[in-house]
């Protein structure tokens, strides 16, 4: 009894077995970063079936707004025929409102943005000609103020400064130069 348990194991292991399943192992693709009706069409021509939730939704700045963020089960396993792949979609950077600067020092503008999760970017400078004998602010800020950006975004500024000319007594031509 027990050889003939053992036999009819192994025939149904080696023989039957492979005869049921063959032709019904499919390799989940890879779907991470796809557009959600590209990655449908993947699984559709895999033998797959795409699923997803309302509920299926994640903050991700690297993948964009519903595009597939992970899946499950993971890419290049081996499943039957109609198996389910849950993914869950990425709503894009989370964002947040650009705060406002203009008219504000330059060290208080650079604080407010890094308070905020911004970056510091480019500072340009435009010389006021006017009677104006304020200290530098800021005159103008890019992105704007209130624009949705995601943390970790450059700011622009523009600076508006007075001139003012350098007291030149007693130095040499190239001195001067050098200080104008």
């Amino acid at each position: 009894a027990f050889l003939a348990g053992g036999i009819f194991l192994a025939i149904g292991d080696w023989i039957v077995m492979p005869l049921i399943t063959r032709g019904t192992s499919h390799i989940v693709p890879e779907l991470y970063g796809e557009d959600v009706a590209i990655a449908k069409r993947m699984l559709r021509e895999n033998d797959l079936v795409f699923i997803s939730d309302s509920s299926d939704y994640i903050w991700d700045k690297e993948v964009p707004a519903n595009h597939i963020a992970s899946q499950d089960p993971p890419p290049y396993t081996v499943v039957k025929k109609g198996r389910r792949v849950r993914v869950v979609l990425s709503r894009g950077p989370q964002l947040y409102p650009v705060p406002d600067v203009r008219n504000t020092s330059t060290t208080q503008a650079r604080l407010r943005i890094e308070q905020q999760g911004f970056r510091l970017g480019n500072v340009a400078f435009q010389l006021r000609t006017n009677d104006d004998h304020s200290d530098a602010y800021v005159l103008t800020q890019f992105p704007g103020p209130g624009t949705q950006q995601p943390r970790g975004t450059m700011v622009d500024f523009t600076v508006s400064v007075i001139a003012t000319m350098p007291d030149l007594t007693g130095r040499g031509y190239h001195d001067a130069a050098g200080l104008l």
